[in-house]
């Protein structure tokens, strides 16, 4: 099957995405597969459970946890085993592709977490879904990287970790990797509350990496803008 042919059953489904996003948090993954990818799923989902737990009354209602790159059903399995009875209860796994215009009134509980299997999408689609990430997004190598990092907001490299932004980024990137492989949870549900805080030193680290790397930060602004809209995403869906 070509990539248009898989994108264009995944089509309705991600309509339906674009209109509950602004309803949730949301946590943008790809290539979490890679090098113990259950495990570090279940530790960033249970920091994130933390941390949420903590600030309920300043969040929106569930978390939708968007992953382009998806488990085989052993991994799935190896997932349920590392996360605990408690947030178990509160999961719930579907495909993209069983979405409908019905499920246009999906609505999480405040500790819900709805976990859509997407699956490979195309760049610019891509590129949407980790600009509407409200969590830390997820990617591998260092083109992925690159992107996030010109984002000016902190983000975690689950696989193929280099330098793929400057060496004070870094240090945040690689810490709260290995953070996440020790299953140090306190260390990682920090990260997430200082990428919350655009005042942390971390996200200041970013944000200057960010205006560096892409020059004029209007100029850079206006790509964002056009990148992260609605419109756009509605568009390139509907030429596949």
């Amino acid at each position: 099957m070509s990539g248009s042919e898989a994108l264009s059953k995944k089509i309705q489904g991600l309509k339906v995405v674009v209109r509950i996003l602004e309803r949730h948090e949301v946590l943008t993954t790809y290539g979490i597969g890679y090098h113990d990818g259950p495990k570090k799923l279940a530790a960033i989902l249970s920091a994130i459970s933390g941390f949420r737990s903590k600030n309920a009354s300043i969040l929106k209602s569930g978390l939708l946890v968007l992953m382009i790159s998806n488990f085989n059903d052993s991994e799935w399995s190896m997932f349920l085993q590392f996360i605990s009875d408690e947030l178990r209860s509160k999961i719930k796994v579907l495909s993209v592709i069983d979405l409908d215009e019905r499920s246009d009134s999906v609505s999480l509980g405040a500790h819900e977490i709805l976990i859509l299997k997407i699956g490979r999408v195309e760049h610019q689609v891509w590129n949407y879904l980790m600009c509407k990430s409200t969590y830390p997004p997820l990617a591998t190598g260092s083109i992925g990287a690159s992107f996030l990092g010109d984002l000016g907001r902190p983000f975690i490299q689950t696989a193929n970790h280099t330098h793929a932004t400057n060496d004070i980024t870094y240090v945040h990137t690689q810490s709260v990797y290995q953070a996440i492989m020790r299953g140090d949870l306190a260390k990682v549900e920090r990260f997430i509350a200082d990428f919350r805080d655009p005042g942390s030193q971390m996200s200041k680290d970013f944000l200057a990496y960010g205006e560096q790397s892409s020059g004029e930060r209007d100029k850079f602004e206006s790509i964002l803008d056009l990148i992260c809209t609605d419109e756009l995403f509605i568009t390139v869906l509907q030429g596949n």
